[in-house]
């Protein structure tokens, strides 16, 4: 006669900062088809390695060194945002810049413009020289160039 067997079985285990190591674990068995047998276990297990020296330094230190590295990156994250604030901020004087000097640009070219106009007006009622029409257009010229 054979007999059937189910069995389950569960465990658990976590590890504690100071290195520490606890296990809690079970099993269940139940013999078929009489089910007049079963079996249990259950059991837990406690693991603390030797400490260097006693103390709980070495096991923390690994947690240390995680809370250093934390720090780093925080402070990594905080140098890359004011760089990028200090490049956006350039950017912005630098647009505020090209603003004016385009402004700068075209009130040149409107008064080298007003200039010729009133260069050419001059020559025509005879106040002028034929030859400061040539100055003025010059003006001009590099005021259209920029």
């Amino acid at each position: 006669m054979t007999l059937d067997h189910t069995a389950a079985e569960a465990a658990l285990a976590a590890s504690l900062p100071i290195g520490t190591r606890v296990e809690l674990g079970g099993q269940v068995g139940i013999d078929h088809p009489t089910l007049n047998s079963t079996t249990s276990r259950a059991g837990i297990g406690i693991t603390q390695p030797l400490l260097n020296g006693l103390g709980t330094g070495p096991n923390l230190a690994r947690l240390r060194q995680s809370r250093l590295d934390t720090r780093i990156s925080v402070h990594e994250l905080r140098a890359f945002a004011l760089a990028l604030v200090a490049g956006v901020e350039v950017a912005a004087w630098n647009d505020v810049l090209t603003q004016s000097q385009i402004e700068v640009y075209r009130e040149s070219l409107h008064l080298a413009e007003q200039q010729l106009t009133e260069t050419r007006e001059r020559i025509r009622v005879g106040k002028l020289a034929r030859l400061e029409e040539v100055a003025a257009e010059a003006e001009w010229r590099c005021a259209v160039k920029g």
